[in-house]
């Protein structure tokens, strides 16, 4: 809806953050350019066709590649040499992506650095609360 009434407006440029905002966007119109500020992984979302020729109206960058994630876990692990499980919390609801840009990179880089990767989607605080009563004793590194 609001998508619409901004495209209404004829402007020469629109700048989106956000996947499903640049969805509603793009959806308006294929004429106006739009230009997002961070988006997780827009090719695979559809927003662009890829990184060095976005094609269309849609462009822009993102500052979070698939492969940071296994950086995090090299990180983590410099940090706590010990840690041997990781929870690797996304919500799904939010980022529906998170299932195949972030979390397939970590679980694939997991073994190299000898930590168990558990996906732990969460979908609100309640979630949090579950998960920490059905972890009695949890992993302090």
């Amino acid at each position: 809806m609001f998508a619409k009434e901004l495209v209404d407006l004829q402007p020469d440029v629109i700048v989106g953050q956000n996947t499903g905002g640049l969805s509603a966007l793009r959806d308006a119109t294929r004429t106006i350019p739009i230009v997002f500020a961070q988006a997780a992984d827009p090719v695979s979302t559809g927003m662009i066709s890829s990184l060095a020729r976005p094609g269309g109206n849609v462009t822009g960058f993102t500052g979070l590649e698939s492969t940071i994630a296994a950086k995090w876990l090299e990180l983590l692990k410099g940090i706590a040499t010990r840690i041997a499980r990781v929870a690797l919390v996304i919500n799904p609801d939010v980022s529906p992506q998170s299932g195949s840009y972030f979390l397939s990179p970590a679980m694939a880089a997991a073994p190299s650095f000898a930590v168990k990767a558990i996906a732990t989607p969460i979908h609100n605080a309640a979630d949090i609360e579950g998960e920490q009563r059905s972890r009695p004793n949890p992993v302090v590194a």
